[in-house]
């Protein structure tokens, strides 16, 4: 065999694509002639038996003398590649189809590589690069981390991102690892404006899909992007696998040797819960591998172990078929809302990336949170360091930022008494996700002493435990009332007595430090002035309380804020506001009619509302639920749209049913 100089990996990633490829990228992706080629596979210039290569659809291996043979055509994919075998690698393990026709064979040189049983590798997923500046400075800290760990290698399963022109900011910055990578591509690589949309990530960094072993365990990158248009969204590349994908991942599997574990990597998720918590039942392609089940029934059959998803920004645990399905985390986390700052993902977990550990075939891993936004716990409390009042019901909230729903945690306060936490459905209110691996506790804390308190909790799940502490306070009982904005469908001269029985009520309690009153349905108020009773009632009490009246017609959606009606009615939602601003502790706020102002004002500041509201008590509806049951309360007949924004807003809501039953019935929950 005629002797080439060996190219370094640094080499390679300057290069973007081994000598050819690049000059070959506008030919990537064109079917060739029917064509039998040779080749031939070595390592420190002796040929090495047993190597599978493929054609991205056909898998065929070498025999003891390094030879094989494979039948190119229309069928083939775009590069003709090698799954380099464990204790030997290469960066340049694959040839342009076009180029390998063209040459009639292909030469791979590799490198002997020590790879022991027990070893780590690390999972990058959703760097998002694009417009460089504070994203580049955090990612090289990733990089810089990822060193120090001494992963065998790492595996990077996009999005880098290639359609906002990160690939040169990307190859620079990977050019500081330590450690060899392979890279996979995540729907943020497929340039929707090219005719071929792989173009660019081909020319970086070759296939899209293919294989590699690494000690005891087999790797399988896949693709799964399907463009289903050429607008220039998210939303506009689908997940799918190609028929000539799926064929080769068949063909790959069952070439593999026996007993040797499978790991996946894909971008778009094969299992998730995301689109029924994004309220979207059934899966949605953008979200989902759409024929993920045809996939996973090939993974179940050939011993996959551990499947790796990235694309969601978030932790998510599922097992399915005795394989887990693990979305992990973002590098970007929310896409680097925060700036120079503490960066977390959708489900509230600081930003990072995955470690997996294998010795033989155990195969376990763990979330590490990356650089600025690194904590050495394994979960926090929300609200965490908050000074929290003596109640029989006070509830705690922990996110466990890498364990599943399925996980038995429990917990204790002041080491009492352990108590289980289920499974809280805690928001994200931008992008209105119910958020996994929340889990809450309802604490007596009635009988506390002011001052410093300890909460403890436990968390057990397959591959995983966690504990930890946190501190929260009990206050001083102070004799001061609570701060409150009453909203109320209170009219001069009444139509419901009730509500002044109601206000009065208000007013005359020493501990209710009413803050704003708010004159719900505008239009009606102009014509029976709830004003007249809430001033004669200030006028009775000595007390002075703003007073503003409410938006006139109903909401037209539940993310409607009101802007968009008269200024004459802006009255009240801008009160609330402004009380929310103003005041130093957190606000009740008691809503006896449509919810309309409450909701408009959450639409205009939902970070506000959820800083500053310490609770709702939403007297509205009916507690009876059937599918024949078609009666509808009137306070929510005022507004549907208000009822549905404040029920499904993650605010602590107190609901007070009016009925139960129909008009004027209670079942013992009205």
């Amino acid at each position: 065999m005629k002797h080439r100089r060996r190219l370094t990996r640094r080499g390679f990633l300057r290069l973007g694509a081994w000598s050819g490829a690049a000059a070959a990228a506008r030919a990537l992706g064109a079917p060739v002639k029917k064509k039998k080629i040779t080749g031939l596979v070595a390592s420190a210039g002796k040929p090495l038996g047993s190597v599978r290569v493929s054609d991205g659809r056909s898998v065929v291996a070498t025999d003891a003398e390094g030879l094989f043979s494979l039948e190119l055509g229309p069928h083939s994919g775009p590069f003709v590649f090698v799954t380099t075998p464990r204790g030997h690698w290469t960066d340049r393990f694959y040839v342009p189809t076009a180029e390998a026709a063209k040459r009639g064979r292909v030469e791979f040189e590799l490198s002997p590589v020590r790879q022991p049983e027990k070893f780590e590798f690390v999972f990058w997923t959703d760097m998002h690069l694009e417009g460089g500046g504070v994203r580049l400075r955090k990612f090289r800290a990733t990089v810089r981390e990822t060193n120090r760990l001494r992963p065998a290698f790492v595996w990077a399963q996009g999005d880098i991102t290639l359609q906002g022109k990160a690939g040169a900011d990307y190859v620079a910055c990977i050019s500081a690892l330590t450690a060899p990578i392979r890279n996979g591509a995540g729907n943020h690589e497929m340039i929707l404006s090219d005719p071929e949309p792989r173009r660019a990530f081909w020319s970086l960094f070759g296939p899209t899909y293919y294989s590699f072993d690494w000690g005891g365990i087999h790797c399988v990158v896949l693709d799964g992007n399907k463009v289903v248009s050429r607008r220039n969204h998210w939303s506009s590349v689908h997940g799918f696998l190609s028929e000539r994908e799926l064929a080769w991942l068949k063909n790959d599997l069952a070439a593999k040797p026996r007993g040797v574990p499978v790991v996946v990597g894909i971008h778009i998720p094969l299992v998730t819960t995301y689109s029924e918590r994004r309220g979207v039942p059934g899966g949605s392609p953008p979200w989902i591998v759409g024929n993920s089940e045809e996939v996973r029934a090939v993974l179940a059959a050939n011993d996959t172990r551990l499947v790796l998803q990235g694309h969601l920004h978030e932790n998510e645990r599922i097992v399915r078929d005795g394989i887990e399905y693990v979305t992990s985390q973002a590098i970007a986390g929310t896409w680097w809302a925060s700036g120079e700052g503490f960066e977390r993902g959708v489900d509230g977990a600081p930003r990072g990336f995955r470690v997996v550990e294998v010795e033989g075939r155990r195969i376990s891993h763990r979330f590490h949170s990356s650089a600025e936004s690194h904590v050495e716990a394994a979960g926090e409390f929300l609200r965490s360091g908050e000074s929290v009042r003596r109640r029989e019901h006070n509830v705690f909230v922990f996110n466990a930022y890498d364990a599943p729903w399925s996980a038995r945690v429990r917990a204790r306060v002041d080491a009492g008494a352990w108590k289980d936490m289920p499974a809280e459905c805690a928001l994200n209110h931008r992008l209105h996700l119910i958020m996994p691996h929340h889990f809450y506790l309802e604490a007596d804390t009635s009988r506390l002493e002011p001052g410093k308190h300890t909460i403890e909790v436990e968390a057990s799940f397959p591959g995983g435990e966690l504990k930890e502490k946190s501190a929260f306070t009990i206050r001083a009982d102070e004799k001061r009332s609570v701060p409150v904005i009453y909203s109320t469908d209170l009219f001069h001269p009444h139509v419901d007595p009730d509500d002044h029985f109601d206000l009065a009520c208000v007013f005359s309690l020493p501990e209710v430090d009413i803050r704003a009153v708010v004159l719900d349905n505008g239009v009606r108020q102009r014509k029976r002035p709830g004003m007249i009773p809430v001033r004669q009632m200030m006028a009775l009490t000595g007390r002075r309380i703003p007073v503003a009246t409410g938006l006139a017609p109903s909401l037209a959606s539940p993310s409607d804020d009101g802007k968009s009606q008269g200024k004459e009615f802006q009255g009240a939602v801008e009160l609330i506001l402004k009380t929310l601003r103003e005041s130093k502790e957190r606000v009740v706020v008691v809503a006896t009619g449509s919810l309309r102002d409450v909701a408009a004002a959450y639409n205009r500041d939902r970070l506000l509302c959820e800083r500053k509201i310490d609770r709702i008590y939403a007297f509205i509806g009916d507690a009876h639920s059937a599918p024949d049951f078609k009666f509808r309360e009137y306070n929510v007949t005022l507004d549907v749209n208000a009822y549905r924004r404040i029920m499904t807003s993650g605010l602590p809501v107190y609901w007070v049913p009016c009925f139960d039953g129909g008009p004027w019935k209670n079942r013992g929950r009205a």
